[in-house]
């Protein structure tokens, strides 16, 4: 993901220094504000970087629209990998259980009483 952003934003006139500081910072920020529909990069990007852009390219990269399409193929690409991960978790899983064998109760032996 942080390749993605910083070619994104170098692609749309954001300084090679800002942008890599920007795709360093920790992805779970941004990607928690993308779930809510927020795009972090109009607080991200120092205000004399953006108001030294034209106007549409700045009002581009802060619009609801840019930031999404920056992270989609790295963020779906992450999806894939996990969802795979975890159903070959699920399959191993099942396989340890089915090679364990059937079911085991067990039942404590009961002393014989003393007869006197």
């Amino acid at each position: 993901m942080p390749a993605a952003m910083y070619n994104g934003l170098v692609q749309n006139g954001i300084p090679a220094q800002i942008a890599h500081q920007i795709a360093s910072a920790p992805p779970v920020g941004y990607l928690f504000a993308a779930f809510l529909g927020y795009n972090p990069l109009k607080t991200l990007i120092p205000a004399s970087v953006l108001n030294s852009l034209p106007a549409q390219q700045a009002a581009n990269i802060t619009s609801r629209a840019f930031f999404p399409q920056l992270i989609d193929t790295a963020f779906h690409r992450g999806l894939v990998e996990v969802l795979i991960f975890s159903i070959i978790m699920c399959l191993i899983g099942a396989a340890a259980s089915w090679v364990r064998g059937g079911k085991y109760v067990y039942q404590e032996k009961t002393k014989p009483e003393n007869k006197n």
